[in-house]
């Protein structure tokens, strides 16, 4: 009699425990699709297709639903920025490239991406001298990368201009 409640109790503990388990693991589930339902930002992935697809305005529509569900990411601005440079829309593309370096908080390789990208858009309004400070700060955020190979070209480029 005594093993038997013995028993009885411990497969309670071991039940009561295994739904409790079952209650953290559920709880960690949802927070983690919640993060990736942020990162893939269906609207962000469409304005990126039609970026790669040179379709500006598409970007721009799909880009500002994109930012109406998410205001804080860095990589959309940096779409945005980067669609108003080849549009022609350079004041726009500031704020947006600006915007970006303000939310990025990741590695300085991202951060290289942003003053790239801030660099051309100078270049293209011929501001050339802050074109070179921002490729200049490629070459000093990501050292031996293909985007200061790239910036470094800018630069002799514009160096030879002037």
């Amino acid at each position: 009699m005594k093993i038997i409640s013995i028993l009885l109790i411990a497969l309670l503990y071991i039940l009561n425990c295994s739904s409790q388990m079952q209650t953290v693991k559920a709880k960690y589930m949802t927070r983690k699709q919640q993060r990736r339902a942020e990162k893939t930002d269906s609207y962000y992935q469409i304005a990126s297709g039609y970026y790669a697809q040179e379709k500006y305005d598409s970007v721009l529509v799909y880009g500002h639903k994109s930012l109406a569900q998410n205001a804080d990411n860095w990589e959309l601005f940096l779409l945005l920025g980067k669609t108003c440079s080849h549009a022609g829309i350079y004041l726009d593309a500031n704020s947006y490239l600006y915007k970006a370096l303000s939310l990025c908080k990741t590695d300085s390789e991202d951060r290289a991406e942003i003053y790239y990208a801030l660099g051309e858009n100078e270049d293209s309004q011929h501001n050339f001298n802050l074109a070179k400070q921002h490729y200049q700060m490629v070459m000093q955020l990501a050292p031996k990368t293909q985007l200061t190979e790239r910036a470094l070209q800018k630069i002799q480029l514009l160096s030879q201009s002037d």
